[in-house]
C-alpha cells in the first residue's frame, strides 16, 4: 500500500498540497485543484497517490463529528472508511445506530447494499432494519433500489412492505419504479394495496406504473374516481394538473371504470389551466363525452389561467 502523501508529484515539485484538497479528492471524486496547475494529480477525479481511508476518517472527524462522519461515508460507499470509523479505539467512535438509524437511511437511498449488510450485522449498536418507522425502505422505494429492499424486508426486524401507510409503494410510484412496485405489491406478508398509488402514479406520468396498477389481480384501483377516507380523488385531476396528456387519454379510454372529462365538476380543467398545460384542457374541452364546460367551477379555469399569465390556456 502506498503512503499517503500531499506532496505533488508532477515535474518533480515539491509543492505540498493542503489536506484539505486531498479531502475532497478522496471523499467526494471531485477535482479540487485545477488541472492545468497540477495535471498529474487528477486521475479520474481521485488522485492515484493517495491511498487514505484513516487521513478521509480523520479529516471528517474534525470537520464534521463523529456521527455526521459516519453519515457522510455511508453516503459515498466508503465501506472500509466506515469499518475503521465505527472500530477505532482512540476517542468516541459513533454508534453505527446514531441518528436513530439515519446512516441506514443514506445507504439505502444511496443503493448500497455491502454498505447496509455492514451496519445492520455490526456487532455493536447495529440499526434495526425497520428503523424510523421504516425510512430506509421507504428511500430504497424512492429511489428504485430493488436488491437494497429485499435485503431490508428479509433482515430482522424487518419493516412492513405497507410501513407508513404504505408510502413506500406511494414513492415507487411517484417515480415509476415498476419492479419496486412488483416487489412490494407480491411481498407475502403486510403487502399494500394496489389501489392506494393510483394517484401518484398519474402525477408522475408513468403509463406503465398505471397499467400495472390498473391491472393488478387484487385491489386494482378504478380508472375514475378513488375513495380515500371518504374523499374522492380523480386520478385525472393528478395527470392533467402535471400535463401528463398521455395519463389523461390513457384513464379516459381504460375500457373498465373510465374517468369523466368532467370529473369533480371539471377539476381536471382548471388544474390544468392554472398550470399553463394548453393541449390538456383543450383535449378536455373537446373530448366527445361528458365533455366540461369552459366555466366550470364558476370559471376557476380563467381566473387560475389570468393569475398565472398562461395567455395560451386563457385563449
Amino acid at each position: 500500500m502506498k503512503k499517503l502523501t500531499n506532496r505533488c508529484h508532477c515535474n518533480n515539485s515539491d509543492k505540498m498540497l493542503p489536506y484539505h484538497v486531498v479531502a475532497r479528492i478522496m471523499c467526494f471524486h471531485e477535482p479540487a485543484v485545477s488541472s492545468k496547475t497540477c495535471p498529474h494529480l487528477i486521475s479520474k477525479g481521485v488522485c492515484h497517490e493517495l491511498n487514505g481511508d484513516k487521513c478521509m476518517t480523520k479529516i471528517l472527524l474534525r470537520k464534521y463529528g463523529p456521527e455526521e462522519a459516519l453519515i457522510r461515508l455511508v453516503r459515498k460507499g466508503k465501506t472500509s472508511a466506515v469499518k475503521l470509523l465505527l472500530g477505532r479505539k482512540e476517542g468516541a467512535p459513533p454508534r453505527a445506530d446514531c441518528q436513530d438509524g439515519w446512516a441506514l437511511c443514506q445507504a439505502a437511498c444511496a443503493g448500497h447494499v455491502e454498505m447496509a449488510w455492514l451496519l445492520l450485522t455490526w456487532p455493536e449498536h447495529a440499526p434495526r432494519a425497520d428503523c424510523l418507522g421504516g425510512e430506509a425502505l421507504l428511500e430504497a422505494a424512492k429511489n428504485g433500489r430493488v436488491e437494497m429492499a429485499k435485503l431490508l424486508l428479509t433482515s430482522v426486524n424487518a419493516p412492513r412492505a405497507d410501513c407508513l401507510g404504505g408510502e413506500a409503494l406511494l414513492e415507487a410510484a411517484k417515480n415509476g419504479h415498476v419492479e419496486m412496485a412488483k416487489l412490494l405489491l407480491t411481498w407475502p406478508v403486510n403487502a399494500p394495496r394496489a389501489d392506494c398509488a393510483m394517484c401518484y402514479a398519474a402525477w408522475g406520468g408513468h403509463i406503465p406504473m398505471a397499467r400495472l396498477l390498473l391491472t393488478w389481480p387484487e385491489h386494482a384501483p378504478r380508472a375514475d374516481f378513488l375513495d380515500t377516507d371518504g374523499e374522492l380523488l380523480a386520478p385525472l385531476s393528478y395527470a392533467a394538473e402535471n400535463g401528463h396528456i398521455a395519463m389523461v387519454e390513457l384513464l379516459l379510454t381504460w375500457p373498465k371504470s373510465a374517468a369523466r372529462a368532467d370529473c369533480l365538476d371539471g377539476e381536471a380543467v382548471w388544474m390544468a389551466a392554472m398550470n399553463g398545460h394548453t393541449k390538456v384542457v383543450n383535449l378536455l374541452l373537446t373530448w366527445p363525452t361528458n365533455t366540461p364546460r369552459a366555466d366550470c367551477e364558476e370559471g376557476w379555469a380563467l381566473c387560475w389561467a389570468a393569475a398565472n399569465w398562461h395567455t395560451e390556456t386563457m385563449r
